[in-house]
């Protein structure tokens, strides 16, 4: 009872943003130029921001022992897995190219800053600062820079893909920016002017916030037909097999306690509401994008709960 209220705690809010998102949008406020102003405020500036903060207030060195590197491998190699799944079951569906960009980000995404760590440090606290903080270094990149390249090589506005393009695309994304500089500034521990510093931590305040605020005005309970079989496969994969699978894996290879609780929420955790955000300013189905964020989160409350407390009956936390 006690981890499925923390579950509560976590996700509720959540859900009641997205909640407010949609009655915004019922009552004619967050109308469509409410969400495409809002949606390039989070995805150009806030997003960025908390980003750049979060790398360099992060409590971390980053010379770590050969087992953290070696677990950092290891739940990034998962991570590439996943991806490369999702994409060639897109590929085998043969949806359009918004679909595919859409339904293979929802799929492989996380949700890791924001529901992992909440649930993780409630379970572990200290224990699992450490590697989840340098995880977060590597993979919130690498769920990014793997965004922006699906995103491109889908977005119908694209009419021939060029390597060069694709890698222009990324440089110039506002979040691999913002991780690139927070990783060079943390790395020469550069340290940030505490004015300068204070208005980051306000600005990045609103970035999660407004990006569940736009998903919900964005959702609708009436799903486009060609969307209902996307959505149903991305939230199964992402909140059921994946977490199954690379738990399972993770615990043939030993790990257990903090270790294994965050490889488990890693994949355990909804997608991510930033791949709204990406979806909509890349052209993709962001309608989609959407709706994968809000029924992961929902389904989210039972998947995590019952995988703590099966993993805490056999003692593996």
């Amino acid at each position: 009872m006690t981890y499925f209220l923390i579950s509560i705690e976590i996700l509720m809010p959540i859900i009641v943003l997205i909640l407010v998102g949609y009655f915004l949008k019922r009552t004619g406020i967050a109308d469509d130029h409410f969400c495409a102003k809002s949606s390039a405020i989070v995805f150009k500036i806030a997003l960025p921001v908390m980003l750049f903060y979060n790398m360099v207030n992060a409590d971390v060195a980053f010379v770590i022992d050969r087992g953290s590197w070696i677990f950092v491998g290891v739940a990034c190699g998962m991570v590439l897995v996943s991806f490369f799944t999702a994409v060639w079951i897109a590929e085998k569906m043969g949806w359009d190219k918004p679909t595919k960009g859409a339904f293979i980000q929802g799929t492989y995404r996380s949700n890791y800053i924001i529901i992992a760590y909440a649930v993780l440090e409630s379970l572990f606290g200290d224990a699992a600062i450490l590697r989840m903080s340098l995880l977060t270094a590597f993979v919130i990149p690498l769920f990014n820079v793997l965004a922006v390249i699906i995103l491109t090589y889908h977005d119908p506005e694209v009419k021939k893909i060029h390597p060069i393009e694709v890698l222009k695309s990324i440089v110039k994304n506002p979040l691999i920016i913002s991780i690139v500089l927070g990783l060079v500034i943390k790395s020469f521990n550069v340290e940030i002017p505490t004015m300068i510093n204070n208005s980051l931590s306000s600005i990045r305040g609103m970035a999660t916030p407004l990006a569940l605020i736009n998903i919900g005005a964005m959702f609708s309970f009436s799903i486009n037909v060609q969307d209902r079989k996307p959505l149903v496969m991305s939230a199964l994969l992402k909140v059921v097999l994946i977490p199954v699978v690379f738990t399972g894996v993770a615990i043939v290879m030993g790990y257990e306690g903090p270790s294994l609780g965050i490889l488990f929420m890693l994949f355990a955790s909804p997608t991510a509401a930033t791949s709204y955000i990406m979806a909509k300013a890349m052209h993709s189905n962001d309608t989609l994008a959407a709706s994968i964020v809000v029924v992961t989160t929902a389904a989210s409350f039972v998947t995590i709960f019952i995988g703590i407390v099966l993993m805490k009956a056999v003692g593996l936390f």
